[in-house]
């Protein structure tokens, strides 16, 4: 049983490690099909808490921009924080992996209502639905999608990932502002 459990985690990290290494266009798309919102903000408070009998870390997020939806300027996010399997055994997933979102960081989430709850959300994607958001040396904003953790390999600009997301959102949009190709040359002699 303690080999099983060692081994576990690394079971977790290799399923993560093959996911990272999907298409990100489809990905993306995915994700923004199953998110009825999107937004762009900053965590400003985490408090414990259970819901339905689950225990779970109730994050406030101050939305500063809205790509799909029109949720409130502040939301509630709801981050479980252990899986109850039947017969009641509860088994911590957090423990010893750092959280996937923290006081003070900025984040693109993709998200969905909960049930019963006003003004509370869930991240979509089976909580994959996080881009934390880093300032490099650079000054540039960067944005890599979270799998359970922080982010991992540096991202993409903060402004190319919401351009993308814009354009899946309207292509029509995104067709319209794409640079027109140039006309071919006059052939010789014409």
């Amino acid at each position: 049983m303690r080999k099983i459990l060692t081994f576990l985690p690394l079971l977790l990290l290799a399923a993560l490690h093959g996911a990272r290494a999907a298409d990100p266009q489809a990905t993306l798309r995915n994700t923004l099909l199953a998110a009825e919102d999107v937004v762009v903000g900053r965590v400003t408070s985490a408090e414990p808490t259970t819901s339905d009998e689950s225990p779970v870390t109730l994050f406030r997020f101050a939305v500063g921009e809205r790509l799909k939806g029109k949720p409130p300027a502040s939301i509630g996010i709801l981050i479980q924080r252990a899986i109850i399997h039947p017969g009641k055994i509860q088994v911590e997933v957090m423990a010893g992996i750092p959280p996937v979102l923290s006081i003070g960081e900025e984040a693109v989430l993709f998200i969905q209502p909960v049930a019963g709850r006003e003004h509370v959300y869930e991240i979509v994607a089976d909580g994959n639905g996080v881009f934390p958001v880093t300032t490099g040396r650079d000054g540039v904003k960067r944005a890599d999608r979270s799998f359970v953790g922080p982010a991992v390999s540096g991202g993409v600009k903060l402004d190319e990932l919401l351009k993308q997301i814009r354009s899946e959102l309207d292509p029509k949009a995104a067709q319209k502002a794409a640079p027109k190709a140039p006309p071919k040359p006059a052939k010789p002699g014409a």
